[in-house]
């Protein structure tokens, strides 16, 4: 998925990947309030909020990769549970 694209990116050095991640975030996080997806908001407002961070260490990218498979997860859930596969 791009968001795994861009976790990989940012694990690579690409720096400019840690603001699309932010943006991507936001978006996600603004599209599941709206549709009344509240687990894959909340996980993209976390994952947006650690993106802001924009830290480089290992260790962040590791909570910042977490964060994006846990958001994964959660679209994937909420479109099972609506029949959308």
């Amino acid at each position: 998925t791009r968001l795994r694209d861009l976790v990989e990116a940012v694990r690579a050095g690409q720096g400019s990947a840690m603001k699309e991640i932010e943006q991507l975030a936001h978006k996600i996080y603004g599209s599941g309030s709206m549709f009344g997806f509240d687990a894959v908001s909340e996980h993209a407002r976390m994952l947006e909020l650690l993106a802001g961070e924009n830290g480089g260490d290992p260790a962040f990218i590791e909570r910042l990769e977490t964060c994006a498979a846990s958001l994964e997860e959660r679209v994937r859930s909420a479109a099972h549970l609506r029949g959308i596969q």
